[in-house]
């Protein structure tokens, strides 16, 4: 490790003391800044601390020399990453001061000199949240880089006397005069950067002749007081001192657990210090109550008793189990059995006993006992007996379960009690997972760590106390798997020959099988006018963000190991496909100043529309629309600082530069949709969704190997960073949604909704026929509310469908114009015609046909090879409807045997399309549906392609 003053440092220091030396006025400065080191790069908010003198010269010239420590940066480094690194400067400067009187206490400064600089270190931050990152850096190890430089210092304050005080406030900048990173660019060109800092400070200057010069000491008086009783100390510092010593005394017995020449003593001193303690505590808290303000606040006695609370188990555990001592019998007269038995658990026994009370949870991701937020059945683990405990938030089969302690001391699992035996026995931990009927063994210690008295005769009752502690790890160091159904695990301690004692901890509950849906990452260009380099760089973003999501997702998610599929689509044009039209549906709305708004909400609704879709048709699960800043400027309206959004539940649009976190808030957001601050009130308490997040990501990372706690991270639907994690109430919604669904027969019904004025419409596009996940449930819709009702032949009414229109996005202040809407809902026999309501009645209708249209592909035939696959295929086919029905065309297509499909052609009206031109494709599937609005066909043909 290197020295945190090198040797460079210092002489900058004795600079700066050599200079100031017998000054009598000192001043101090604190700032913050904005800096970077690169010619267009943003930059990096740091702090700013100095301390300098200022001595007279020629008035009104002075010089100030100042010794100045500065954090400041740079952002964007890397085009595709988004980061930035915060570097720490020394800086001593050599400035000359003016200074303009304004008045007989007020006066204007300015200073302006060199600076010496040295460039201590940086660490790198990610995204600008504040989240330092594994690696930190250090410019004497980069080549061409100089840890010293020379720079140029500009201070403009304004300054006033208050009583022996000088105040002031101002501006400071510093620019670089010589480089401090310079090197060869990949042309030959030599590229230096020099550093910039602009930031506002505030001072005191103390005049130290003024401070001291009134008071002379006289040497002859003699002290005959104890120095100590004239330190006065408040309620705090006496319940404070009391504490620090027991803690001492509790981290002494703590690191002897191993040893043999530590005496019991000690814990116990530590107990009788603790209660000293308590007693202080106490006494500060009724000080408070009575209004002394050195008392102890609710604030801080809160803490203490948490603190204190920790302390006092911890020297529970050295003082009743690291060493058991032998309780020699008294002869008393008395026979220990003449005493009326004991009831433990509700049962009478006889001496000699033994109780066991003690907690344990297990965790695959979040806590059970989340601090942040409130129990609630279903979200918390219960206390059923003293030893026995019911986690009530389920488990997800076949992930990786840890067991730990519970709240304040997770890493830690007591088991204790009382006994009336009178010998102590060595014994070992063991866990046991029951499933099933079946039985298995997780782990066993492998020696004896405690003593405890379970054999023997009967004698005075006493306490006794084991534990598991893991600084790093679990408690029980051994990760592993549940199947699905009702799990019980049983921490116990046995003798060290195998044999049970029967004391033991029990925590059950239930472990679900979970099911996510597939992800799809698909890049998508929105116009035609675009560079080779602007459509690779979305493409190598959108596939950084799906390797991210493959490895990331499964921390995000409750979902068993293996159980996240996530696809990297090829990149899609979209500028030919007309996404701003939907004419019929813009000419009913009387546009006055919002059309830019209504453009933007075209562009999005008939892009969420289109993947959509594909995504209900395919089985795609989500899609997630990468496109670049310029598209997304194109279609979003507050598209500053927001790096993506989910305009469906089964689509999320991300700006290419962001992450597997933002993907991850996004698609949560879609469980159901739209997951946001009402849905969060309603079944969390509170909402912390973006700048409302407290850091609620809690809890711990669990693998084969171990885990790695996460405690009090960014919430993932916090304002995301690199480093969020899941948050308990997050994880146990999805763990609700995320179970598997079935497959009936639905109709997928489309179309757009729109407000304006206070007036809505509605449009429907094509219904088709399909089998999936179960779509919306049937319910009654309210007079002002949004659904969709199917009739009979007699108008009477089969089944309706409330569903909500989402107009106000969570990340913008207005509401949107246009929306699309997109469900599934039961195919009902007998169902006639199909109605769009909203707000004041019916907004669309559609008539069932009698006869679904009757498809047939030409070309290719199925099961054949093409050749010249390499410059596109031509898909061709006819349809017929006996009713005579107008038919539209909805073509996809897959290059992974039908587990993914890509959209082609939506509600076209030709009966021939022609696929892309595929390099390295070897088989095709291609699916054409035909309807006639809402009977529909599907079919699906498989053909080789050579090139």
């Amino acid at each position: 490790m290197k020295s945190i003053i090198p040797s460079s440092l210092l002489i900058l220091l004795c600079l700066f003391l050599s200079v100031v030396h017998g000054q009598e006025q000192i001043k101090a400065s604190v700032g913050i800044n904005n800096s970077t080191i690169t010619p267009g790069g943003g930059g990096i908010s740091g702090l700013q601390l100095g301390v300098g003198t200022e001595i007279p010269l020629k008035a009104p010239f002075y010089f100030a020399p100042s010794l100045w420590l500065t954090q400041g940066g740079q952002a964007d480094r890397i085009d595709s990453i988004r980061f930035g690194i915060r570097n720490t400067y020394i800086q001593l400067s050599t400035a000359v001061g003016y200074e303009y009187a304004l008045d007989s206490v007020s006066s204007l400064k300015l200073e302006v000199g060199p600076t010496l600089n040295r460039w201590s270190r940086g660490v790198q931050f990610d995204n600008f949240f504040g989240e330092p990152m594994r690696n930190r850096l250090d410019i004497g190890e980069t080549e061409g880089a100089n840890r010293f430089y020379v720079s140029g210092s500009f201070d403009l304050r304004y300054e006033r006397k208050v009583g022996d005080l000088e105040l002031s406030a101002g501006v400071r900048a510093d620019v670089g005069l010589t480089a401090i990173e310079s090197f060869e660019d990949g042309v030959g060109e030599k590229q230096r950067f020099r550093t910039r800092c602009l930031g506002v400070v505030a001072g005191v200057n103390y005049d130290l002749e003024g401070v001291l010069g009134g008071y002379e000491i006289d040497t002859t008086v003699k002290w005959e007081v104890d120095p100590e009783d004239l330190i006065v100390t408040t309620p705090y510092d006496d319940a404070v001192g009391s504490f620090k010593k027991a803690r001492k005394l509790v981290d002494s017995a703590y690191s002897g657990v191993d040893s043999t020449t530590l005496p019991p003593s000690v814990a116990q001193d530590a107990l009788d210090e603790l209660e000293k303690t308590k007693k202080l505590l106490e006494d500060g808290i009724e000080a408070w109550e009575n209004g002394d303000s050195e008392g102890i606040g609710p604030e801080a006695a809160k803490l203490l008793r948490e603190y204190i609370q920790t302390l006092v188990e911890k020297a529970q555990v050295m003082a009743d189990s690291t060493w058991v001592v032998e309780v020699p019998e008294e002869d008393t007269g008395d026979d220990p059995t003449d005493t009326p038995p004991p009831t433990i658990y509700g049962e009478e026994i006889t001496p000699p006993w033994i109780t066991v009370e003690g907690a344990m949870q297990p965790s695959q991701a979040v806590w059970q006992d989340d601090e942040y937020f409130a129990d609630k059945p279903t979200k918390q683990i219960v206390q059923k007996d003293p030893n026995r405990w019911h986690a009530e938030l389920d488990m997800v089969a076949n992930r990786w379960t840890g067991v730990f302690g519970m709240k304040y001391n997770r890493k830690t699992i007591y088991m204790s009690g009382k006994t009336t035996y009178t010998t102590a026995v060595p014994v070992k931990f063991r866990l046991k997972l029951i499933q099933g009927g079946s039985e298995r063994i997780i782990w066993t210690q492998k020696e004896s760590k405690f003593s405890i008295p379970i054999e023997g005769g009967a004698g005075p009752e006493r306490s006794w106390s084991t534990y598991l502690h893991g600084p790093d790890d679990p408690p029980v160091p051994k990760t592993f798997k549940m199947a699905s159904g009702d799990y019980r695990l049983e921490l116990e301690l046995i003798k060290t020959d195998g044999q049970e004692t029967g004391l033991k901890l029990i925590t059950y509950g239930k472990a679900v099988t979970t099911t996510m849906p597939k992800v799809h990452i698909v890049p998508v260009l929105l116009t035609d006018k675009w560079t080779p380099a602007e459509g690779r760089e979305l493409a190598d973003n959108a596939k950084r963000i799906s390797e991210a999501c493959k490895s990331e997702f499964y921390n995000y998610f409750p979902v068993p190991e293996g159980g996240v599929d996530v696809r990297g689509e090829a990149i899609q044009f979209l500028g030919s496909q007309e996404l701003g039209t939907m004419d019929y549906l813009v000419s009913l709305m009387p546009l006055t100043s919002t059309q830019e708004e209504v453009r933007k909400d075209r562009l999005i609704a008939r892009l969420t529309q289109r993947f959509a879709t594909t995504a209900q048709l395919g089985g795609a699960g989500r899609v997630v629309v990468v496109i670049n800043d310029s598209d997304f400027a194109r279609i979003y309206r507050r598209h500053v600082g927001v790096g993506g959004f989910a305009p469906h539940p089964k689509v999320q649009i991300l700006r290419m530069r962001y992450y597997a976190t933002t993907v991850a808030h996004e698609l949560i957001h879609s469980f159901p949709y739209l997951w946001s601050v009402d849905q969060m009130e309603a079944s969390c308490g509170f909402d912390y969704h973006n700048s409302a997040d407290g850091d609620y990501g809690n809890g711990v990372e669990v693998y084969s190997y171990g885990s790695f706690y996460r405690d009090k991270r960014s919430s993932i639907m916090g304002s995301v960073s690199l480093l969020a994690f899941i948050s308990q109430c997050s994880y146990w919604h999805l763990t609700q949604q995320f179970q598997q669904p079935n497959d009936p027969e639905l109709y997928l019904v489309r179309g757009f909704l729109a407000q304006q004025d206070g007036q809505y419409y509605g449009a429907m596009s094509p219904t088709y026929e399909m089998e999936g996940d179960e779509g919306l449930g049937q319910g009654v819709i309210r007079p002002d509310g949004w659904g969709i009702v199917l009739r009979d032949a007699n108008n009477n009414m089969l089944a309706s469908y409330p569903f909500e229109v989402v107009w106000q996005d969570p990340e913008e202040a207005e509401p949107r114009v246009l929306v699309p809407f997109n469900h599934r809902i039961d195919r009902l026999p007998g169902t006639a015609t199909i109605e769009l309501v909203g707000p004041g009645g019916m907004k669309g209708t559609q008539k069932v046909s009698a006869n679904a249209p009757e498809l047939e592909i030409l070309a290719p035939v199925n099961g054949s090879v093409i050749g010249g696959g390499n410059q596109g295929v031509a898909i061709q086919w006819k349809a017929s409807d006996q009713d005579k029905d107008k038919l539209q065309y909805w073509v996809q297509y897959s290059l992974d045997e039908g587990k993914n499909w890509i959209p082609l052609g939506d509600e076209i009206q030709k009966n021939s399309i022609s696929l892309p031109p595929f390099q390295r494709a070897k088989r095709v599937q291609v699916k054409v549906y035909a309807t006639d609005g809402v009977r529909s066909d599907m079919k699906e043909v498989a053909f080789g392609l050579v090139p």
